[in-house]
């Protein structure tokens, strides 16, 4: 580990970074990572000498995780680079930088990812990432952006915004068809669990903005039901929603499940803990881990430990990660 990283031990591990094998490599991006505030303006000057695509690479995955604001200059000018990895990685090191407490920063980052998102001379793997980045903002920013990749020209990106291909037929009720929120609203029944039933049966066939807009309808009706049983059957449903959600590998409602997670992880329905194991990614990693400290139900808590650990495989994380070892400042002894 790096304590106090010397200009030399800087030196070493950039050299790694940017000659050593694959497994040296690794390593020093996670050590340069970890030296964070020491280390980030010699990352962004090696990232600014133009490199070939590879090193870039490596030099914006040492950027993403550590989420440095000063580096946003240099994230952005990777963002527009000719090579298609080096601009998907460039997406994934702004990634963090849009919840930057810096609101000039997190500002930046959001109107450079929405502009790659809705750009359709970019390829749909730039775009895609930075669709899938932008959906940890939540509805207000994903909803209209979803209805502005309606029409896309690609039918990649249409896909990832939940549009189906045109002629495709819908096949679910048309209370689940509805345009806006406030319809989708109206048109719940009043029985929750004929909610989560058309959710797990139709969920496969509608489109994903249907479903989100779902998800944000039932988690409203939660909200206004007083009675905690009948509150327990929406919140079943809404993890119905979200499980429909995850078996297309969309990534649109993640926000809900990380709040719910925060909220209290004693109520989480089974569904829910099942989508979470499905699409969960480092961003769950934190809320997660306090969950499990929190949960008084032992199988549940043995449920949020499984889930985390298989994110932590999903993402290749090692107690080398800044990540990693933040949650085990805030909770020692929990992924022992």
């Amino acid at each position: 580990m790096i304590k106090r990283s010397t200009s030399a031990e800087v030196t070493r591990l950039l050299e790694d970074v940017l000659g050593g094998d694959r497994v040296a490599r690794e390593a020093a991006v996670a050590r340069l990572a970890i030296a964070g505030a020491r280390a980030v303006d010699r990352v962004i000057a090696a990232l600014a000498a133009a490199p070939p695509p590879g090193q870039a690479v490596a030099l914006l995955q040492v950027l993403e995780r550590m989420g440095d604001p000063r580096a946003l200059p240099a994230i952005e000018a990777c963002l527009v680079a000719p090579a298609d990895d080096v601009a998907a990685s460039a997406v994934a090191a702004m990634r963090p930088l849009l919840r930057s407490a810096r609101s000039g920063t997190a500002d930046r980052a959001l109107a450079r990812l929405t502009a790659t998102a809705l750009d359709p001379a970019r390829a749909d793997l730039v775009r895609g990432a930075a669709l899938d980045a932008l959906h940890d903002l939540g509805p207000d920013v994903v909803e209209p952006l979803h209805r502005a990749l309606q029409t896309d020209p690609s039918p990649a990106v249409r896909r990832l915004a939940g549009w189906p291909d045109p002629g495709q037929p819908a096949g679910a009720p048309a209370g689940l068809q509805a345009p806006d929120l406030e319809a989708v609203a109206q048109a719940l029944p009043e029985d929750p669990e004929a909610v989560r039933t058309m959710a797990a049966e139709t969920g496969h066939a509608v489109p994903l903005t249907v479903l989100h807009r779902l998800v944000q309808a039932i988690r409203a009706q939660e909200e206004r039901t007083d009675d905690p049983l009948v509150r327990k059957q929406w919140t079943a449903a809404r993890g119905a929603a979200h499980q429909a959600l995850a078996e297309r590998g969309s990534r649109v409602a993640l926000y809900d499940i990380r709040e719910t997670l925060e909220a209290g992880p004693n109520e989480m329905p089974v569904a829910m803990l099942a989508a979470l194991g499905t699409i969960g990614d480092r961003t769950c990693l934190e809320p997660l881990a306090d969950a499990i400290a929190r949960c008084t139900d032992p199988w549940l808590t043995s449920q949020l430990d499984d889930t985390l650990r298989a994110i932590l495989r999903r993402e290749r994380l090692t107690r080398r990660h800044a990540i990693v070892k933040r949650i085990e400042t805030r909770h020692p002894g929990l992924l022992q």
